[in-house]
């Protein structure tokens, strides 16, 4: 699932457990309880005030994983920076929701309170950033361990799972005067109602935390995406993440990538383009756009297109290191483990062998394949691996008993076809990984030699 739902489940799991809470809380406080003795105009502000920051708080505390997880920041001033904001909340969700009701019956009628919910949006963005530019409104403390978010989660759990026993009496029978109680006769019917979706909500919400806190496996993991292409995500026991290849299918390799990425990572060590064709283009121009790219490498084919230009200047418009590789390159990716090019044929494409932790595999994508099958690129040219990784486009794969004999592979992997009846002579365990699918591989010291599932 995508960082901005999970943050927003986060968001309101604050909102519905915490803040009554700690908005009940609040009006203990003496200067506080002396504003809810009073009538008018000033007991109806602190009483927005208060309610504002307790929402504010609640999902501040909830969110705080997630967002010190996946950004290494901790917004120090969010509270102040509330105070400000919240005049613009009413303006905008009472005009926003009005000019969807008046746009329904006739567009004419929507504009004057459209640009009524504008100026509380030009507000609300002004506030933003004029904190935003406060030294020290964001605490840069770097991407914590995963045990102190495990450690949070389940301190949160239990505050939230406490809350959600004590909150509703506390709400509806108050010790302090409390303004805006409208629920309080209907208590008991709501408890039990409410009861089933707290406690969905809070076992939701544990769970958004443990998964948003898992660190990397032990352990090398390969995830090979038919996402239209023949894409190969790469991740080592490190947690440096490699994209090899791309897709003629932006929104497939989007979706594929969201299937095996963690829901806040946006980044990307590596992204490698073999060739410079509509095979793996359109998708990694997409990645680009969508992730935080750290370096760019290409295999020695060059293009005149107008898409490879786009690519082009999308990698100069980010500023981005960007190299080219030749057969026989070596890219150490740190773990004891190496990607090495051992091919690049000149019809385009790229045989690389990922190395190390005990294991290899040979990775070969559509465009390698073909000019391996045409003989453009001699099997002599790979290395025996326990792991074998071919792409073919439409039909059967034809395997050459050459190619078996020099890489002798364990393990087959054909993305997009599968091996043709008459070449499955060999003793390797074949996965075809069909359009759409995912299939993952892994091999580390500490893990038994190999694994795969779909």
């Amino acid at each position: 699932m995508e960082r901005e739902f999970q943050l927003s489940v986060l968001a309101m799991a604050g909102v519905l457990f915490l803040a009554p809470a700690l908005e009940v809380a609040a009006w203990r406080l003496p200067g506080v309880r002396a504003l809810a003795a009073q009538d008018g105009v000033r007991r109806g502000l602190a009483a927005f005030v208060v309610a504002g920051l307790a929402a504010t708080l609640g999902a501040a505390l909830t969110t705080l994983p997630v967002v010190w997880g996946a950004f290494g920041m901790l917004p120090a001033l969010a509270l102040p920076a509330t105070v400000f904001a919240l005049p613009a909340f009413p303006i905008i969700m009472g005009a926003g929701g009005l000019t969807a009701l008046l746009a329904l019956l006739h567009p004419a009628l929507a504009p004057p309170l459209a640009w009524l919910a504008w100026g509380g949006t030009a507000w609300l963005l002004a506030v933003v950033q004029a904190w935003a530019q406060v030294p020290l409104a964001a605490l840069d403390l770097g991407r914590p361990p995963a045990v102190v978010g495990w450690v949070y989660g389940a301190a949160l759990f239990a505050l939230m799972a406490g809350v959600q026993r004590t909150w509703p009496a506390v709400l509806w029978r108050p010790r302090t005067p409390r303004p805006h109680l409208p629920l309080r006769r209907l208590a008991p019917g709501l408890r039990a109602v409410l009861r089933p979706p707290i406690t969905a909500g809070l076992v939701l919400s544990a769970a958004i935390l443990v998964v948003a806190w898992s660190g990397p496996d032990r352990g090398l993991r390969l995830w090979f995406l038919n996402g239209g292409g023949d894409a190969v995500l790469v991740r080592t026991p490190g947690g440096a993440t490699i994209l090899v290849g791309g897709s003629p299918d932006p929104g497939a390799l989007a979706r594929a990538l969201g299937r095996v990425l963690p829901f806040w990572q946006r980044d990307l060590d590596l992204v490698l383009l073999p060739q410079p064709g509509q095979e793996h283009l359109p998708g990694l121009r997409m990645v680009l756009d969508r992730y935080r790219v750290g370096q760019v490498m290409e295999g020695p084919a060059t293009a005149t297109t107008l898409e490879y230009r786009e690519w082009a200047r999308g990698i100069q418009a980010r500023g981005l290191p960007r190299s080219r590789l030749e057969a026989g390159a070596a890219i150490d990716l740190g773990d004891g483990l190496a990607l090495r090019v051992l091919a690049a044929p000149r019809t385009g494409g790229m045989a690389l062998a990922l190395e190390g932790l005990g294991g290899s595999a040979v990775l070969l994508d559509r465009a390698a394949t073909r000019a391996l099958h045409e003989g453009e690129l001699a099997a002599a040219a790979l290395r025996p691996s326990p792991v074998l990784k071919l792409a073919w486009a439409t039909g059967d794969l034809p395997l050459r008993p050459a190619l078996l004999e020099r890489t002798q592979p364990r393990v087959l992997i054909s993305v997009g076809a599968a091996p043709s009846p008459q070449d499955e002579g060999h003793t390797a365990a074949v996965y075809a990984v069909p359009v759409q699918g995912t299939l993952t591989l892994g091999w580390g010291e500490g893990d038994g030699w190999l694994w795969t599932e779909r």
